[in-house]
């Protein structure tokens, strides 16, 4: 086992099993599922607010404001409310004799040097509801490389469906569906569903609610001129959980990945001792990434039937939500949630009521 896999210590945390052989296979950060604000605001008197620095308006880092409206035949103790800046959406309970929005400081002093504008708009409540929407992830797509002695990442990315093995092949037949791209009425993770560009076919599951579709490199084109295989890394490339069914002797080599935007590698082999079939598991982490569960047996091997998959999906996907919250990821998914919020605080400034 320990030679299956092999990187810099420095760049990759690897885990070969750590954990017991009976865990609990849920889901992690479930709260981040919840849209808050469709499920507990929208449908209820609110008011919405619109925050900008006092000091310098142009400047500013802008923050969103929803706070439950208090209502003169009703006791309430506390108010639901929402925060939202570019670092995070704050969901609190407010007491209801805390004076609004001003009060909002003694609950979060970062919002100290605010000045409020409350608005009324349905139109912004709908823009709410979509920003809400667009921050909850129920999609997912991962790659696929199928790597039989590949010495360099063109090796991996250059294989064809007609090189690759049965094994393989029965593999992907474990993940989820073989499915016809063109027409194709459910997720497709960035695939091409009307022409063909990316493939006739593309295997798709789904685990729970959560849609997932894969970047088989083995179904997406391979054209002959393309000698980096461009096409090809710009799907799996792009990847944060990258999935590599090894075959051969020698251990595999995360040094020819280049990808900095692939964060866990998954690599699956089969175990040719058994008379059944059953495969090796390893997980490769990116050192930034913190522990994500469900942790890997030990062993980590595993028979091939539905407890398999199901354990590879909720290791896949807790594997993204993770690497999501990585400090150098978050901080690009700040700056993209502050231009969202300052396209909003643009586009409703002169919806105020006074």
């Amino acid at each position: 086992m320990l030679h299956l896999l092999k990187g810099d210590p420095e760049e990759w945390h690897i885990e070969y099993g750590d954990g017991g052989n009976d865990q609990e296979m849920d889901i992690m950060f479930r709260a981040d599922d919840v849209p808050f604000y469709g499920s507990q605001l929208y449908d209820i008197e609110h008011n919405n607010y619109i925050g900008i620095s006092e000091e310098n308006p142009e400047a500013s880092v802008p923050v969103v404001l929803s706070i439950e409206k208090k209502t003169k035949h009703k006791t309430q103790d506390k108010l639901k409310c929402i925060i939202r800046t570019g670092e995070a959406t704050r969901r609190v309970w407010i007491p209801s004799d805390v004076p609004i929005p001003k009060g909002i400081q003694k609950i979060c002093p970062d919002l100290s040097n605010i000045t409020w504008q409350k608005v009324k708009s349905p139109d912004l409540c709908k823009d709410l509801i979509i920003m809400e929407e667009r921050g909850i992830y129920d999609n997912y797509k991962f790659g696929v490389l199928y790597s039989n002695h590949a010495k360099s990442e063109n090796d991996l990315y250059s294989v064809l469906e007609s090189e690759a093995s049965d094994d393989y092949k029965k593999f992907l037949g474990i993940l989820g569906d073989r499915i016809v791209l063109e027409g194709w009425q459910g997720f497709r993770g960035g695939l091409d569903v009307k022409s063909n560009t990316t493939g006739t076919h593309s295997i798709f599951t789904k685990l729970q609610k959560y849609s997932v579709m894969f970047h088989v490199c083995t179904l997406l084109p391979s054209q002959e001129a393309d000698l980096q295989r461009i096409e090809r890394k710009r799907h799996i490339g792009n990847d944060v959980v990258v999935i590599i069914y090894h075959e051969g002797d020698t251990p595999f080599d995360l040094s020819i990945i280049t990808s900095q935007f692939i964060r866990i590698v998954i690599l699956i082999k089969k175990v040719e001792s058994s008379k059944e079939l059953k495969y090796h598991m390893i997980v490769a982490s990116r050192r930034e990434v913190a522990v994500h569960t469900p942790l890997l047996p030990t062993p980590p091997i595993f028979e091939a039937n539905s407890h398999f998959k199901h354990f590879l999906l909720t290791k896949c996907i807790n594997a993204e939500r993770t690497a999501l919250k990585a400090e150098d990821i978050r901080l690009k998914m700040a700056r993209t949630n502050t231009q969202l919020l300052l396209h909003l605080v643009h586009k409703y400034r002169k919806k105020v009521i006074l």
